[in-house]
C-alpha cells in the first residue's frame, strides 16, 4: 500500500541544500555553465533557481568521458528532486526535514534534481 504525504519545506531549507551542494558536497562532479534568462543579474545563483529562471549545470565527469551532460536546475527540477529524494533515499530526506542536512545531503539532493538518482557517491 502506497501512501502519499505532502510536506512544505521552507525556501531556506532548500537553499541550504543547494549551498551545501554547490559549496562542498558536489564540487567533484558539477560546474554551473550559465544562468537561464536571469531577470536580475545581481541575485546569487541560488535565488536564480527560485525566481522562475534557472541554471545550466554540467556534469564534468561526463565531459571527461567525452559526453556532454548538461541539465537545467530550476523550480520544477527542485520540486522533482525533493520528491525523488523522499521516495528513493528517505534517510537523506529525513535529514532535510529534521534540519540535519550536510554536504552529503546537498550532493544527493542536487543529483536527485538533475539525474533523478544518485550517480556519484
Amino acid at each position: 500500500m502506497n501512501k502519499t504525504i505532502e510536506m512544505n519545506l521552507e525556501k531556506d531549507q532548500i537553499e541550504s541544500l543547494l549551498v551545501s551542494a554547490f559549496e562542498g558536497g558536489s564540487n567533484y562532479w558539477y560546474r554551473i555553465e550559465k544562468r537561464v534568462n536571469p531577470k536580475d543579474k545581481n541575485k546569487d545563483c541560488y535565488e536564480t533557481v527560485f525566481n522562475g529562471d534557472g541554471l545550466i549545470v554540467s556534469d564534468i565527469n561526463g565531459a571527461n568521458r567525452g559526453e556532454s551532460v548538461r541539465k537545467v536546475l530550476n523550480n520544477l527540477t527542485v520540486q522533482s528532486g525533493l520528491q525523488t529524494m523522499a521516495k528513493k533515499y528517505p534517510w537523506h530526506f529525513v535529514n532535510v526535514v529534521s534540519d540535519n542536512a550536510d554536504a552529503e545531503t546537498g550532493d544527493v539532493f542536487l543529483q536527485c534534481c538533475l539525474f533523478e538518482e544518485i550517480i556519484y557517491g
